[in-house]
Parts: C-alpha cells; sequence; structure tokens
C-alpha cells in the first residue's frame, strides 16, 4: 500500500508549523470551515488527516452536540491535537494515529467526514475516498474543502511571482495534487457517492483583507523556498524576487488577489 504523505512533506511538523495550523484554521473559520454547516442533532464526524486538532476545535466548539474522531499520519500531530482539543474543553474526541487509506474504524461508523487541505498532499485519493465510504453509515455525507493553487491571481503581474508560482505548483505536484480540487465531483462520483455537488467559492482581496491573506501565504510559503531551490533547482534570485513582489502587493493602490476553493460533497446511499 502507498503511503500518503511523502515522508518530506512540504509543510513539515515543527512546533512553528502546529501553531500556524491553528492560526490558519481561525482565518478560515467563518469563510470556509463553517460555511453552510449546519449539525443539529448528536451525530459522529471524522476529520481525516486531522492534523494538530484545529479544525476539529472549531466543529467541536461551534456545534456542541458532534461526537468527533479524527486521524492522522503523525503521532507528533495527534498529540498536539490532544493537548489543543483539551484546553478547548473537548474531552471526549477519539483520535487515532493512522493511514487514511486503511482507516482503523469497522464500516458504517460515522455520520460525516470531513476533510480540509488534505487529498491536496495525495497523489491517488481514491483509496482514502473509498475508505471514507466505508465508514460512512448509510446516508451519511462526506464534506471536502480544497485550494486550487492555479486559480490564485494577482494584480499586478510580476515574471517573477510567476516564477515563484510555478515553483510552488511543481513542488505541490511532487508530494500531491495542487490541483486535486477541480477533479472532486467526479472523483466522489467514481467512489459511489450520490447527490454529488462540487462548489466553487471565490475569494476576492482588497486593501487591509488584501494584506491579511498575504500574510497568511507568506507565512507557509516562505518556508518552501529551500525545497524548491535543493528538491528543484530553481534559481534562489529569482524566487526571492518573487517572494518580495508577493509581500509588497498590498502596497500598490490597485493592487488585489483572487482565489477560488472548492466545497465537495456526496452521500453514501
Amino acid at each position: 500500500m502507498n503511503k500518503i504523505f511523502n515522508s518530506d512533506y512540504i509543510h513539515g511538523y515543527t512546533t512553528a508549523e502546529q501553531d500556524r495550523l491553528i492560526r490558519q484554521a481561525d482565518y478560515w473559520k467563518e469563510k470556509l470551515i463553517l460555511r453552510n454547516l449546519e449539525f443539529n442533532e448528536e451525530k459522529h464526524l471524522l476529520e481525516i488527516g486531522c492534523g494538530v486538532g484545529a479544525v476539529l476545535g472549531i466543529l467541536g466548539t461551534t456545534f456542541p452536540n458532534l461526537q468527533l474522531s479524527g486521524i492522522d499520519l503523525q503521532p507528533k500531530q495527534i498529540e498536539c491535537a490532544s493537548r489543543h482539543l483539551e484546553q478547548l474543553g473537548l474531552l471526549n474526541t477519539n483520535l487515532k494515529v493512522g493511514n487514511i487509506q486503511q482507516l482503523p474504524w469497522d464500516k458504517n461508523q460515522f455520520d460525516y467526514v470531513y476533510g480540509i487541505w488534505i487529498l491536496e498532499h495525495i497523489q491517488d485519493p481514491i483509496e482514502p475516498l473509498q475508505e471514507a465510504y466505508r465508514v460512512l453509515k448509510p446516508g451519511g455525507k462526506i464534506i471536502l474543502n480544497e485550494t486550487d493553487l492555479m486559480t490564485l491571481l494577482l494584480y499586478p503581474h510580476s515574471p517573477d511571482y510567476q516564477y515563484l508560482q510555478q515553483a510552488l505548483w511543481d513542488l505541490l505536484a511532487q508530494h500531491g495534487n495542487p490541483y486535486i480540487a477541480r477533479r472532486f465531483g467526479a472523483l466522489l462520483e467514481k467512489t459511489g457517492f450520490e447527490y454529488v455537488t462540487n462548489t466553487p467559492w471565490a475569494f476576492h482581496f482588497r486593501k487591509q483583507e488584501l494584506r491579511k491573506f498575504i500574510d497568511y501565504v507568506d507565512e507557509w510559503l516562505t518556508p518552501t523556498l529551500p525545497q524548491m531551490i535543493e528538491q528543484l533547482g530553481k534559481d534562489s534570485f529569482r524566487l526571492e524576487t518573487g517572494l518580495d513582489f508577493f509581500r509588497n502587493l498590498p502596497n500598490h493602490p490597485e493592487a488585489s488577489a483572487t482565489l477560488v476553493v472548492y466545497r465537495a460533497e456526496g452521500r453514501k446511499l
């Protein structure tokens, strides 16, 4: 069986990265994570690739009747998730170390399977989706959220930023699939899900919101530059020049950024 993640997963598992994941979830809390979600009854939700529990924390505090479970490949992430959720008072969450290509639960266990920023790190998503289908109860729903990074558009343009952006796409393609979100509809149907939707949500940033967005992306983008140089042989000067342009974009009076994030859903009948 293939591993989910390449051993040199691009974001790493440092304490700084774990803290960043919690900030990232807070950034997307209202924009995406909770958007169009309603869990009014006592249901059981599994987050695949739960990381440090940042998203589970948001779901659990917003919907206190939810019974939460989570799984991640890295023991360090699960340890951090346990601490984070305990601090939030979410003491009954069932967290496991494991591979989402072989979920350690029997079939028909969950009402919801939730995933965010996870399938972009997997080159072949079929096995994880099949496993999600298996552990869902009849009538259960899968909910997936993912960015298509090719949709990130900036104004004004910069050849050096384009060079940096292409390097990022190439790096992510080595370890996963940065364009997976646009395929969600077909993949869910192929897995057997019914009533499938894959909705693109466009986000457009200007002025103060643009500065917040640039700072958010910069926090995870900058640490990937050494990998672009070492693994892909990219030109460090052009990468740094592109990064400087990106960081200073909000200073341009007409600057803007646009990004598409997909929300896909499907039901197991």
